[in-house]
């Protein structure tokens, strides 16, 4: 499959290496001209490793033009903008996958409802999310890791699983609660800066692991209080 991807930052150009590992066909666009030229000339724009297969562009029509799919890899404070540039440039259906993690801070809003907003209902097949506890600097040197796509569309959410999962160093499951697994996705993270932080100040593993604990339970309430399921959040 032909896949874009908006957004040629540190986890877009390392799952687009995945997808070239896997055999499909990927274009990176993003606004940077530094790190368009780095992808062109097969070299990773923010950790320097060598990346292979992949095309880079500054032209947003291009990649909408090239896609089966649409992979977000957008910040998501940018989001917004960046969605409705794309719906005045597309002619057919755009199918999504969106894998940045987060909440509009102005509007609280989950991307997919950002893609609701911005994206003409004629013009939006299908839309998923890839989330799950990885990190990008090891993903692009191949370290195991695991992942989940999340949909309200089986057979997309099953197709997302099939482009991405390998049998060398990642595997998705799939799951059914969009909500629990983009509200999970945003709030984990924050639980993530503060346990660094306490390792930092030597605060010790005991202070970590309620830290941890209570930090699941937080997790939860906050999923279901956004309409999500409370088993996504002891999950991936």
């Amino acid at each position: 499959m032909k896949i874009s991807v908006i957004g040629g930052g540190s986890w877009g150009t390392t799952l687009a290496q995945v997808l070239t590992d896997n055999g499909h066909e990927t274009l990176v666009y993003d606004v940077n001209p530094a790190a368009v030229e780095k992808i062109n000339n097969n070299v990773h724009p923010f950790f320097d490793n060598k990346i292979e297969g992949i095309r880079a562009t500054l032209d947003l029509k291009e990649t909408i033009d090239f896609a089966d799919y649409i992979l977000l890899a957008v910040p998501t404070k940018f989001m917004r903008d960046s969605l409705k540039a794309i719906n005045k440039l597309a002619t057919r259906k755009l199918y999504f996958i969106n894998v940045s993690k987060g909440i509009e801070p102005a509007t609280l809003k989950r991307v997919s409802e950002i893609v609701d907003d911005e994206i003409d209902e004629q013009l939006l097949g299908a839309y998923a999310v890839l989330t799950g506890p990885s990190h990008a600097e090891e993903v692009i040197e191949r370290k195991l890791t695991v992942l989940t796509a999340a949909s309200n569309v089986e057979w997309f959410r099953k197709s997302v699983q099939n482009l991405f999962s390998n049998q060398s160093y990642l595997r998705v499951y799939t799951s059914d609660d969009l909500i629990g697994c983009e509200v999970g996705g945003a709030i984990k993270n924050a639980i993530a800066i503060v346990s660094g932080m306490m390792t930092g100040y030597g605060l010790g593993e005991n202070a970590r692991a309620a830290l941890i604990t209570r930090g699941i339970l937080e997790i939860v309430r906050v999923v279901v209080h956004y309409g999500g399921k409370k088993e996504t959040a002891f999950g991936l």
